[in-house]
């Protein structure tokens, strides 16, 4: 019985320590690249519901309601590429990542051309405010509804100061092949960094 007790208590510490060492490392993963495509299919299924009312919680970016820290929506006309919200008339094609490229028009052509099917492209940018500005890779998954397309992203990796600055890519049918801690072309992050180099 003692025995038990020694083993059950010996297991119980060694949870709890890899527990707390796992929730205290400084990850530079903010969340699981597969809920992208769970909240976004989430927002598309809103739209369907109520499209003035979807909209209107999107660009409030509430925490808690369509806004999870970084996480949060954002749609545009699939026509014209222009933003449903502030600022008025900005168009998804004016987006720029952090080395001034015009990524904007990259995520322009990912957009997907049927109704509910998703693609995801990755890029650079900024975190939200108040973060500090770092560059961040960012996945984007984007779904279309009727006339918009919506899009939620994940910011997964700091780049940092690469001497040359990658250039965007392109995930095949948004499917979440790419797992915590890879890049984009299931290289490693830090593979993809020293190729960058």
């Amino acid at each position: 019985m003692r025995c038990t007790r020694i083993l059950l208590c010996g297991a119980a510490l060694i949870a709890g320590h890899f527990s707390t060492a796992a929730s205290a490392q400084p990850g530079a993963v903010f969340g699981d690249v597969t809920f992208g495509e769970v909240m976004v299919r989430a927002a598309a299924s809103k739209i369907l519901e109520n499209k003035t009312q979807a909209l209107a919680i999107f660009n409030k970016r509430e925490e808690g309601n369509f806004r999870y820290g970084d996480w949060y929506v954002f749609c545009y006309r699939a026509e014209t590429g222009e933003i449903e919200g502030d600022p008025a008339g900005a168009k998804i094609m004016d987006f720029r990542d952090p080395y001034d490229r015009p990524v904007g028009e990259l995520i322009f052509e990912a957009s997907p051309k049927q109704d509910h099917k998703i693609e995801a492209i990755t890029y650079m940018a900024y975190r939200p405010a108040p973060a500090e500005q770092i560059p961040f890779w960012k996945k984007t998954w984007l779904i279309k509804v009727n006339d918009l397309v919506c899009g939620v992203g994940d910011y997964y990796f700091v780049v940092g100061q690469a001497r040359t600055h990658p250039e965007p890519t392109r995930v095949t049918e948004g499917r979440s092949d790419v797992g915590r801690g890879s890049a984009p072309n299931g290289r490693s992050h830090s593979a993809r960094l020293e190729a960058a180099q």
